[in-house]
């Protein structure tokens, strides 16, 4: 880092305590603030944007252009002269004041199923954009303003906020979620946005009355033109380092929380290390040298790629779904602190402080971008993973080339030392671009979008003990099975999985075919493989309702439920609450929902209202039939909890499956406006003896129904 100016500092007296407390104030309440509003508002328009991928992405997309716009409005700041920059940030700050009162779940009127991204868009400009603009400015600033009033480092705030990141993470899912209602949670962060603009507005008037009155600007006052003006190379390392980072910590996530253990808040996880990485970074005990980093990053990558290589045979301690989450989160913190140890190595003096931070917002909206929108398209499976491990694999090469100690080497042992390292970074990129080639060399199979990757499966499974192998065909997202199918012609039209005659759904179906003598008009939500339509009769009506365009595709292409059923059947392609909200009423039989097996659970398809919209789409004798079968959740006590409040009665079947009928053990949840018989030969429990959880558009509570 270059030496700071010699330059005699503005000093704040009396009030230099109060200008530290302010600033450290600031800097954590706006951290929290950024960070907390992204979920809040994800939140509140889901309903009536769909839980779409799509929707969560475009959110952080615009969270993430919002916070390059607010180091690129920081980097315009830091050119004005102090009585300029005061009052326009002063304006700012009032600016955010004026749109911070308006909550975006208010106003509906660009709602649209067929092009949503333009609402949210629209939502998110309109309420969000001063406020965010406001907050994505605060750490940079208070930097600058820092750097010009104590004449030191500013680095520390920004470790600062990430520690305030960092609480709101955690906050949010385990203690303001679970106890504030959406209403009560965005009036909480509007008083505490005041709060954090009124700190704004005195940092900057106490500065503007610090400034000598001829003062340039602050960077001016505080330190000499740093001499690397004329290296573009560094500029690139800032960019890349931390779009390598950010591109690295969500191809992770995905891996981890799709296709090893999709585990409620799971995602949590890798961010938060990705956040300490940052804190560590850039905090003030920066004892370990980077390229202590490029070693222990190069030991995380031989274990990631052990753990991530399918073997043969008798399995170790290192091939379960642990193994997998912690060689995955120890990769994901190694590489991280690499990268923004490395960025630290780098940083410059305070008079390109907003340039440095602002390489930093592109790079990490270019790993987004990338990641999220570009990737899906190019690759059809987790290689874009091993692509980030390879980009990293080259800049822990460029750092060990480029370090001093490499050129000056002394002696035999520091040559091996070196030579071996170099060696080392070369095997990871070989292994690296192998894994590639071996997923992507079968393209067959696979389908990928904005909803993860969809694969075939095509396999001999053994049914019966003695008994031949059979051949089964399985579509799976990850860990999650959307369906099976026997690859035999005379057991096609077997209705398997969570679908089968002994399963709630199965029961249901069976004796509304028995005892109702007019056809059966039946809606589902999620369509799967399509196995339902085994049930169908000529005349019989099935409509599925899929978000998903690649599972409509393979179920089409791949399995023969929809096809060999006599039922006339339409699939409805969109978010299944958008779809029955704005559609007339269908008058169901039976609507089936059934969109909850992969563990992620849209909430917004649970909610109090949302049942509203199930009902007026069901005949008064009708039946909802709900899919609840889920490894860490129990969500019959939320589904009983919105029954109750429509007066709904029913109960809760269980089936512990048939593996030689392929068959699963399965929960599903049968309700109706009137009384019926139970089903037989199952277990069952009414509806009156489950414990109630309410959720609605307003407030949910994920850790109540958490199996723990």
């Amino acid at each position: 880092m270059e030496p700071m100016s010699e330059e005699a500092p503005v000093v704040v007296k009396e009030e230099s305590s109060l200008f530290q407390n302010i600033a450290i104030a600031a800097v954590l309440l706006a951290a929290f603030l950024m960070f907390l509003i992204q979920p809040l508002v994800a939140k509140a328009i889901v309903p009536w944007f769909g839980g779409a991928a799509s929707t969560w992405s475009v959110v952080m997309l615009y969270f993430q252009a919002l916070l390059l716009m607010g180091y690129f409005t920081s980097f315009v700041l830091q050119r004005m002269t102090p009585r300029v920059q005061s009052a326009t940030y002063i304006v700012i700050c009032v600016l955010a004041l004026l749109f911070s009162y308006t909550q975006p779940y208010l106003d509906h009127s660009r709602v649209t199923n067929e092009s949503p991204i333009v609402g949210i868009l629209y939502t998110l400009l309109r309420y969000i954009t001063f406020p965010g603009l406001l907050l994505a400015t605060v750490s940079t600033m208070v930097q600058v303003w820092y750097s010009s009033v104590y004449k030191r480092e500013p680095y520390i705030l920004y470790s600062i906020s990430n520690i305030g990141s960092l609480a709101a993470l955690l906050l949010y899912p385990f203690l303001i979620e679970p106890n504030l209602t959406l209403v009560g949670t965005f009036v909480g962060w509007q008083i505490l946005m005041v709060a954090c603009a009124l700190c704004c507005m005195a940092l900057a008037v106490l500065v503007r009355m610090q400034a000598p009155a001829q003062g340039a600007g602050a960077a001016q006052v505080m330190a000499k033109p740093s001499p690397w003006r004329s290296r573009p190379g560094r500029i690139l390392l800032w960019t890349l380092l931390p779009a390598c980072s950010t591109a690295l910590l969500i191809a992770v996530t995905q891996y981890l929380c799709h296709d090893i253990a999709p585990i409620p808040l799971l995602w949590i996880v890798p961010l938060a290390i990705y956040l300490i990485t940052y804190i560590l970074a850039f905090g003030p005990a920066r004892r370990v040298k980077d390229l202590v980093w490029v070693w222990v990053s190069l030991v995380a990558i031989a274990l990631f790629f052990y753990v991530a290589t399918p073997r043969v045979g008798k399995q170790d301690w290192l091939s379960g779904t642990t193994a997998f989450l912690s060689s995955g989160l120890i990769l994901l913190f190694a590489l991280c602190q690499f990268c923004h140890s490395y960025l630290v190595a780098l940083r410059p003096g305070a008079d390109r402080l907003t340039t440095f931070y602002l390489c930093l917002a592109v790079g990490g909206f270019i790993g987004s971008f990338l990641v999220n929108l570009i990737f899906p398209f190019v690759f059809l499976d987790n290689s874009d993973l091993w692509l980030c491990i390879m980009a990293c694999s080259f800049v822990l090469a460029w750092r060990t080339i480029r370090t001093a100690a490499f050129w000056g080497i002394n002696g035999t042992s520091d040559r091996v030392r070196y030579c071996c390292l170099l060696v080392a970074i070369g095997l990871s990129v070989f292994y690296c671009g192998r894994a590639m080639y071996a997923l992507e060399y079968e393209r067959t199979g696979k389908e990928r979008n904005f909803y993860g990757i969809l694969k075939l499966i095509k396999e001999p499974r053994i049914l019966k003990e003695g008994a031949a192998p059979e051949n089964i065909v399985k579509m799976a997202h990850g860990v999650t099975v959307h369906g099976r199918q026997f690859a035999a012609p005379e057991k096609m039209d077997l209705p398997t999985a969570y679908y089968g005659y002994d399963s709630g759904i199965g029961k249901l179906l069976m004796q509304l075919m028995k005892n109702r003598t007019e056809l059966l008009s039946i809606g589902v939500i999620g369509l799967g493989a399509g196995t339902l339509s085994t049930y169908g009769r000529a005349g019989d009506s099935y409509t599925y309702y899929e978000i998903n365009p690649a599972v409509v595709k393979m179920a089409k292409a791949e399995f023969t439920f929809m096809s060999r059923s006599k039922a006339t059947q339409e699939i409805i392609l969109g978010d299944a609450r958008l779809s029955l909200a704005d559609g007339p009423p269908k008058q169901f039989d039976v609507l089936v929902v059934d969109a909850f097996s992969s563990d992620a659970v849209p909430a917004h398809l649970l909610t109090r209202e949302v049942f509203a919209i199930y009902l007026k789409h069901v005949k008064p004798d009708g039946f909802l039939a709900f899919h609840i079968s889920n490894r860490y959740l129990d969500l019959s006590q939320v589904v009983t909890g919105a029954a109750e409040e429509h007066g709904l009665t029913g109960y809760y079947v269980y089936n512990e499956g048939d593996a030689s009928t392929l068959n699963d053990a399965c929960q599903w949840m049968i309700l109706s406006r009137k009384d019926f018989p139970k089903p037989e030969n199952t277990t069952v429990k009414p509806v009156s003896e489950i414990d109630k959880v309410l959720w609605t558009d307003d407030y949910s509570n994920l850790f109540r129904i958490i199996r723990w």
